[in-house]
């Protein structure tokens, strides 16, 4: 079984999502503020913030998400807010 190593630090990245057109897209400002209420309440530090607008949660093939993995080994936050 694989351990994964725990980043002991406040920094956090945000992912934001949508899935179709009949969505609000409000939905992704309604998102950050909740991330950032989180954020707040918890001690965290969000660095990056990651969205896609009116793309199914279905794939995988989805820019903002292809691109937070992408980043994730690099800034190396310890929570992951959605």
């Amino acid at each position: 079984m694989k351990k994964y190593k725990y980043n002991d630090n406040n920094l956090a990245i945000c992912y934001y999502r949508f899935s179709s057109h009949a969505q609000n897209e409000a939905s992704i400002d309604q998102q950050r503020e909740q991330a950032k209420f989180f954020a707040q309440t918890h001690d965290l530090k969000i660095i990056k913030e990651y969205s896609d607008e009116a793309i199914s949660g279905t794939t995988d093939n989805r820019p903002g998400f292809q691109q937070m993995l992408s980043e994730v080994a690099k800034l190396k936050p310890s929570t992951l807010v959605l």
